[in-house]
């Protein structure tokens, strides 16, 4: 009888250990925690990076083989010196000293143009270097306003990019530049689409920068942009759709590498529209992107913290 109790013993704690080792478990291996969205968008930035850098030319310049390169770098790489393409005080060109000029070599419309100098102006902003942006304006009154060279209809500054940027002068310098500019009266816009669509969410966020807020024609115009641009990152985390920029990061660009034109054509995906023929894929060129449409959206998104 005795024998007969002790079994029973011996075995109900056999079964209570067998349950405490599996609980949870359910019918599966033990495994980490998973990470987080943030954790998870934090070490593909990381990676980017490192991979984006060891591409990047000596000034830390990313796709010199392309007209837009000023302006995708200043995007890319905060710690690029972009000033290797300002070849006199407020005068750039499109990428460094030392590359074929874009213009004379027929690869471009100006020697420089609105869109480079935003992505200038973004970054001048951001290190609040007051200089930089000084030499802007001091380049544009003493020309009209004609910032390039050549082809200067495509770099001539309209009234609300000298209005953005004597605001910033005025922001950086703490108020100590003051340009009646500054209070021009923006007009109501219309969503547009491709990489002009790009061009109106980044004109937009630096305008938001320096002056503090936005009118609601403006911030209806992110939404409409975010609602016309579902799979486009940066039109999402301007409306303030963060994790829903955050999920296309990570589900559309690829792992443990950079994005290839295998994977898309293009070699920044935040300007094309929905259907543009650069998201295809053209393996017949070889070419390696520098993912600084990640970085960018992603250095947006982290920076936030408002990721769970």
């Amino acid at each position: 009888m005795k024998r007969v109790v002790w079994l029973l013993i011996v075995f109900f704690i056999s079964l209570i250990f067998m349950l405490l080792c599996s609980c949870g478990k359910k019918g599966e291996p033990d495994t980490e925690p998973t990470q987080t969205v943030r954790e998870q968008l934090l070490s593909k930035y990381e990676l980017y990076n490192a991979l984006m850098l060891s591409h990047a030319d000596s000034n830390g310049f990313v796709d010199t083989d392309k007209c837009d390169s000023l302006l995708e770098t200043a995007l890319t790489n905060p710690n690029a010196n972009i000033f290797a393409a300002e070849v006199e005080p407020g005068t750039w060109l499109r990428r460094p000293q030392g590359y074929i000029e874009c213009f004379a070599a027929g690869e471009s419309r100006s020697t420089i143009s609105r869109d480079q100098l935003l992505g200038v102006m973004l970054r001048c902003v951001n290190t609040r270097n007051i200089g930089c942006l000084k030499r802007l304006w001091d380049h544009g009154e003493s020309t009209s306003w004609r910032m390039g060279e050549n082809g200067w209809e495509h770099s001539i500054f309209t009234p609300d990019y000298i209005a953005v940027l004597a605001q910033a002068i005025y922001e950086v310098s703490r108020g100590k530049n003051d340009y009646t500019a500054r209070w021009f009266k923006f007009p109501v816009l219309s969503p547009e689409t491709g990489y002009k669509a790009q061009l109106q969410v980044l004109f937009l966020m630096l305008r938001e920068k320096v002056y503090g807020s936005l009118d609601s024609s403006a911030e209806r115009l992110f939404d409409q942009l975010a609602d016309q641009n579902p799979r486009n990152p940066l039109m999402q985390v301007a409306a303030g759709r963060h994790d829903q920029a955050a999920n296309i990061l990570l589900n559309e660009w690829p792992n443990g590498r950079l994005p290839t034109s295998s994977d898309w054509c293009t070699n920044w995906k935040l300007s094309e529209a929905p259907t543009g023929n650069g998201l295809k894929p053209c393996p017949e060129e070889g070419r390696v992107h520098s993912g600084g449409d990640l970085l960018f959206v992603g250095r947006i998104i982290l920076n936030m913290n408002m990721l769970r």
